[in-house]
């Protein structure tokens, strides 16, 4: 998953792996709309993608939640 995050967000952004299937994404001097572009756009590439444990498939799936700051909030 964090392959493909890497594959869809543009150099200037940052990703992080927060827990074993929690990530977090940094895109600075982006508005909320942008943003939220892309956390539909993270949705359909992830979509298609199975994985295989215990001789099951389990699509993949994104909760995504969006949030915007800019340098004069405080917190």
């Amino acid at each position: 998953i964090g392959n493909l995050l890497v594959g869809i967000i543009k150099a200037e952004h940052n990703v992080a792996r927060i827990q074993s299937d929690e990530f977090f994404i940094l895109f600075p001097e982006t508005t909320q709309e942008e943003g939220t572009k892309i956390a539909n756009n993270i949705k359909q590439v992830l979509s298609p993608y199975t994985f295989e444990w215990d001789q099951k498939n389990f699509k993949i799936n994104a909760s995504i939640g969006c949030a915007s700051f800019d340098k004069n909030d405080s917190d």
